[in-house]
C-alpha cells in the first residue's frame, strides 16, 4: 500500500488529490487539522447551547429560515437535510471524481470552518481508506454548493438504504456496502447534514483532476511540438528571446525557453544550414505563443483550484477566532468556473495548432518527405486517416471550450437567483483533458513517423530520451498500411495516463 496523503486543510494539491482519487492512496489527518476541526466544532456546540439564531443549525433552511428548530430535533434535522436533498439524476460520476470529492470535503473540514463533527470527518476518512465509494448521479448541481449531488454521497455515510455504494467492484445499498466494508453508519450530529452536502467538492475535485491531467499533457505537448520542429527541419528563429521581449505576452517567453531547451545541442539549434525554409507555416512559427497562452491559463486555473481545495465554501461558516457562525457567499464559485472555461478555450487553441502541424507533416510540398508520410506510394493511406481522428478530437475540444459560466439564471423569483455553473465548467474541462491527451499522442505518433523518415542525425539532447521512449511505441510505417489507432492510445496511456 502506498504512503498516506496527509490532509491538514492547508496544503492539498491537484497532484496529491489525484493520488487519493485515482491511485486509491490512503488518507491521514494531521494533528493540526484535527485541532482546527475540534475548535470549529466547539463553536457550533456553544451556538446550540446558547440557542443563537444560526441558519441551518438552530433555524431552518431556505424559506424556513425564520423557523426555530427545537434542540431535541437538531440531529434528526441533519439526517432529514441529507435525505431531503438527495435528488440528483443521471449517470454516475466517475469513481475518481467521487473519491476526490470526499477528500476535498474532508480537507475543507480540517480548516475548522465547516463545523463538522469529528465523527463525520472520521467517517469520510474511513470510507476512503476502505475503498468504499458512493454512487453519485452527475446531474443536479448549478454551482451554488453541489447540494443535490453531494447529498447522494452523504446518504452512503449514514447508511441510508436509498443510497448506493461500490465496494470491491460490486454496487450495493449503502447499509449493505458499509457492512461489507466493516464500517458503521454515521449518526450525523447537528450541522453535520449541512456540512456534508453544502459545499462544491464535486466541481472542485473534477476541476482539480482535469487540471492535473492537462498540466501533464501540456508538458508533453511541448515535447511533441519540439519533435515536429525537428522532423520538419523548421526555422527556430521564432524561439529567439528577442521575440518575446518585443511583445511580452504572458507565458510566451517561458514556452519559447522550454522549446529551446529541448532543441539545444541538436543540429537545428546549432547549424544555420539545418532549417529548410525562411518562413515556416504558422502552426510551427507560432508554437511558443500558443503554448504560452496555455501555460498562462494553467497558472490562472491553478490559483483558482488551490483556493478551493484549501478553503471553505460553507454557509454558515465557523469563525473560530470570533466564536461565531457567519453567513457567507463562498458556495458561489464563478472564479473556478471562469478559470475552467478559460483553460478549456486555451487547450482548444493549442489542439488546433497541434492538428495543423500534423497535417503539414503529411504535405510533401512542405516537408520534402513522402506524401502522407507513407513509404508505400500510390494507394497507401499513410497517416491520412489519423487526420479524421484529429478532426473528431478537435470537435470535442471546441465543444468543451464553449463557456458554461455565461449561462443566465433561470431561477428568477427565488432566493437562488444567481448561479456559477462550476460543475458544468469542470465537467467540460475533464472532456477537454480526455480529448487533448489523445490529440497530443496523435501528434507524437505522426511526428515520430516524420522523424524516422527524415533520419535526423543529431536531435536536441533533451529530446533523445523522449525519442528512445517513443520508438518502441511508434514502429515505422511500412509500404503496407496498418491500423494506428491503438498505437495512439498506447502512447497516451504510457505518457499521459487517464485518471478518471
Amino acid at each position: 500500500m502506498s504512503d498516506p496523503v496527509v490532509l491538514s486543510g492547508a496544503a492539498l494539491t491537484p497532484a496529491a488529490l489525484a493520488l487519493i482519487a485515482s491511485a486509491d492512496a490512503p488518507v491521514a489527518i494531521s494533528d493540526d487539522g484535527l485541532a482546527r476541526l475540534r475548535a470549529g466544532r466547539a463553536v457550533v456546540e456553544r451556538a446550540i447551547a446558547e440557542n443563537r439564531p444560526v441558519y441551518g443549525l438552530t433555524r431552518g433552511l431556505g424559506d424556513q429560515v425564520g423557523d426555530s428548530l427545537p434542540p431535541e430535533m437538531l440531529a434528526d434535522f441533519s439526517r432529514r437535510t441529507i435525505r431531503g436533498r438527495a435528488m440528483a439524476v443521471g449517470a454516475a460520476l466517475p469513481r475518481a471524481v467521487v473519491r476526490g470529492a470526499m477528500a476535498v470535503r474532508l480537507n475543507g473540514a480540517l480548516t475548522g470552518r465547516a463545523g463538522l463533527s469529528e465523527a463525520a470527518a472520521v467517517a469520510l476518512q474511513a470510507a476512503l481508506n476502505a475503498g468504499l465509494t458512493p454512487v453519485v448521479p452527475r446531474i443536479g448541481s448549478i454551482g451554488e454548493a453541489d447540494l443535490c449531488v453531494t447529498a447522494a454521497l452523504a446518504l452512503t455515510l449514514i447508511g441510508d438504504p436509498d443510497g448506493r455504494a461500490e465496494i470491491d467492484g460490486a454496487i450495493a445499498p449503502a447499509d449493505a456496502a458499509l457492512k461489507r466494508a466493516g464500517l458503521a453508519p454515521l449518526a450525523p450530529g447537528p450541522k453535520d447534514g449541512l456540512a456534508l452536502i453544502s459545499h462544491n467538492s464535486i466541481a472542485i475535485a473534477e476541476a482539480a483532476l482535469a487540471f492535473e491531467a492537462l498540466e501533464r499533457a501540456v508538458a508533453l505537448e511541448t515535447v511533441a511540438s519540439a519533435l515536429v520542429l525537428e522532423a520538419f527541419r523548421a526555422n527556430p528563429s521564432p524561439l529567439d528571446p528577442a521575440c518575446a521581449e518585443a511583445r511580452p505576452q504572458p507565458g510566451q517567453a517561458e514556452a519559447a525557453r522550454r522549446l529551446r531547451d529541448l532543441l539545444a545541442g541538436g543540429d537545428l539549434a546549432t547549424d544555420p544550414d539545418a532549417p529548410r525554409r525562411l518562413q515556416d507555416p504558422l502552426s510551427l512559427r507560432c508554437a511558443a505563443p500558443s503554448l504560452g497562452a496555455a501555460l498562462t491559463a494553467l497558472d490562472a486555473a491553478r490559483a483558482a483550484i488551490d483556493a478551493e481545495l484549501n478553503g471553505s465554501g460553507d454557509n454558515p461558516m465557523v469563525d473560530v477566532a470570533g466564536d461565531r457562525l457567519v453567513a457567507t457567499p463562498n458556495f458561489h464559485s464563478p472564479g473556478l468556473a471562469l478559470a475552467c472555461d478559460q483553460l478549456a478555450a486555451a487547450i482548444a487553441s493549442l489542439g488546433a495548432g497541434a492538428l495543423a502541424r500534423c497535417q503539414i507533416l503529411g504535405r510533401a510540398e512542405f516537408t520534402d518527405l513522402p506524401r502522407l508520410l507513407s513509404p508505400g506510394g500510390v494507394g497507401s493511406a499513410g497517416v491520412a486517416p489519423l487526420y479524421k481522428v484529429g478532426q473528431a478530437l478537435m470537435h470535442r475540444l471546441t465543444r468543451a471550450a464553449q463557456p458554461a459560466a455565461a449561462l443566465p439564471s433561470m431561477a428568477g423569483g427565488s432566493l437562488e437567483d444567481s448561479m456559477s455553473f462550476a460543475p458544468q465548467a469542470a465537467e467540460k474541462l475533464q472532456e477537454s483533458a480526455d480529448a487533448f491527451r489523445l490529440m497530443t499522442a496523435l501528434e507524437l505518433r505522426i511526428a515520430m513517423q516524420a522523424l524516422q523518415l527524415r533520419g535526423v542525425a543529431r536531435p536536441g539532447a533533451a529530446l533523445i530520451p523522449w525519442i528512445e521512449r517513443l520508438t518502441p511505441l511508434c514502429p515505422p510505417l511500412e509500404a503496407d498500411d496498418r491500423p494506428l489507432g491503438r498505437e495512439v492510445e498506447a502512447i497516451a496511456d504510457a505518457l499521459t495516463p487517464s485518471g478518471a
